[in-house]
Parts: structure tokens; C-alpha cells; sequence
């Protein structure tokens, strides 16, 4: 018998990790974005790692408790991260 996994965006998975990486890169994601807002609301995040890559010129707002963050490759963005229980990794940004 297989187990399904079921996606926050209802995408159905049977592989436990395509089910993963898929929730990280779709929910716990902000990546490739350039000049626009990007928010998290309360209870969007709870407690998951997050990361931020790539973007340019923008507002990014996490506004739920995270477990670490990950920020690479940004460049003239104003970032505001709530409550983390770990880490806040800044690497390669201006």
C-alpha cells in the first residue's frame, strides 16, 4: 500500500523526499526575485528553516519564528526576520 503525501499547494507526492524538497523550495523559499515585497505571515512558517537567495531590491518581511535562516546572493533589499531559534547565515550580500 502507498503512502501519499500531500503538498501545502494540494501537489501529491508518493516519495517522502520529493515531498520535502518540494515544501522547502515552495513554502520555506523566497528565491530569484527581483523588486517586489515578499511576506511570511504568523503561523506560515512555524519554526522551519528559511531561505532567501538571489533576490534584488526588495522588502522581505518573515514575520513567523523560524528555526535558522540562510540569506545568500542579495543585493539592495531591506530584510526583516522575526524570532529564530538558531542561526542567521548572511553570505555573499550588499
Amino acid at each position: 500500500m502507498t503512502k501519499w503525501f500531500i503538498a501545502t499547494d494540494s501537489t501529491v507526492f508518493a516519495d517522502k523526499e520529493l515531498y520535502r524538497k518540494h515544501e522547502m523550495e515552495t513554502q520555506y523559499t523566497f528565491r530569484d526575485k527581483k523588486n517586489i515585497i515578499l511576506t511570511k505571515s504568523p503561523f506560515s512558517i512555524q519554526g522551519q528553516p528559511f531561505v532567501i537567495d538571489n533576490c534584488q531590491q526588495c522588502k522581505i518581511l518573515l514575520l513567523d519564528h523560524c528555526e535558522q535562516v540562510q540569506i545568500d546572493d542579495v543585493s539592495d533589499s531591506k530584510i526583516f526576520i522575526g524570532a529564530s531559534s538558531g542561526s542567521i547565515f548572511v553570505r555573499n550580500c550588499n
